[in-house]
């Protein structure tokens, strides 16, 4: 059986040190026991300069079972070794329904993950000042953290602290770039009133993202209302039509949305001139305001290219 996979991410290791003692360690094993069956085969992947395993994105469409098992097994014994990083693993079937999904981070002793994973529950769990603290904690003993620097920015706009949580995502961005982080950036600018910047901001989280990752859609959704405040109707319209038509599990963040959705998309519609279409997004909303089930409408008539 093959699959679809899509894999992004990276690991950094810290030191040279460390980064040339887990290729030793684990070379062995990739031809013993992997037989050199997996995806990272190219040394673009290995930056040793940099001490990281990086993937910007790789998108396998036909991938055997035993390939993407033994890449996400090089993986988790690479993480082991890691002190900051996170990868990413789709599998998908040939209608991009996804059948598993893999987050691969370090969970070893060191001190620096202790710490980042402090950081990381007290976020899950809504404490943000001991998130604050825990990262602060982090970044004094590996300040190359880029998703340290991005929760705890995350952590300083739910406190309020706008200004230095954009400072964080900031940091976050040049370190490593994510969708997370520019869409907290851009969730901070929304929140100052810098629509524009927000919108760049968005685009920079999509393109840094997949459809398979909710964050694809969420960018979508907030970037559309910042063009509806903007009167840009026709680019409003283009990204909430296909958010709201989307179909969301209940477990993705999109899915408490929906009704949201479908009411910008609709008064997008109503502001650009298509009444028709506008009356049947609100209906739709109105129905999941009933928690009624919401039947697809047509495409808008206007779909203009997707600018910045």
């Amino acid at each position: 059986m093959t699959v679809k996979i899509t894999l992004k991410g990276n690991l950094e290791f810290g030191t040279s040190k460390t980064y040339e003692t887990m290729l030793k360690t684990l070379l062995q094993k990739l031809e013993v026991y992997y037989k050199h069956d997996y995806l990272l085969k190219s040394e673009a992947y290995f930056q040793a300069e940099t001490s990281n395993i990086v993937v910007p994105r790789l998108i396998v469409p036909m991938c055997a079972e035993k390939t993407w098992r033994n890449t996400v097994g090089f993986l988790r014994d690479a993480a082991q070794f890691a002190v900051a990083g996170k990868m990413s693993l789709w599998v998908c079937n040939d209608k991009n329904e996804v059948l598993q999904r893999h987050i691969i981070e370090p969970t070893n002793e060191k001190l620096v993950v202790k710490a980042y994973l402090v950081g990381a529950n007290a976020v899950k769990a809504k404490d943000y000042e001991l998130a604050v603290t825990a990262f602060d904690d982090t970044l004094e003993k590996y300040d190359r953290n880029a998703y340290a620097f991005d929760l705890r920015g995350y952590a300083r706009f739910k406190l309020g602290q706008l200004e230095d949580a954009a400072l964080d995502f900031t940091q976050s961005i040049e370190l490593f770039p994510t969708a997370e982080a520019f869409f907290g950036r851009g969730k901070v600018q929304m929140a100052l009133g810098n629509l524009e910047g927000a919108i760049g901001d968005f685009k920079s989280a999509i393109e840094n993202s997949v459809p398979l990752q909710p964050i694809f859609w969420q960018a979508r959704r907030v970037k559309g209302e910042c063009h509806l405040k903007l009167k840009q109707y026709d680019k409003a319209i283009f990204e909430l039509q296909f958010v709201s038509k989307r179909p969301f599990q209940v477990e993705d963040p999109n899915f408490k949305h929906r009704q949201r959705s479908w009411e910008l998309y609709g008064q997008a519609l109503l502001a650009g001139g298509q009444r028709a279409l506008a009356e049947k997004a609100f209906a739709e909303a109105q129905k999941l305001s009933k928690g009624e089930v919401v039947k697809p409408i047509p495409n808008s008539t206007r779909r203009p290219a997707l600018k910045s």
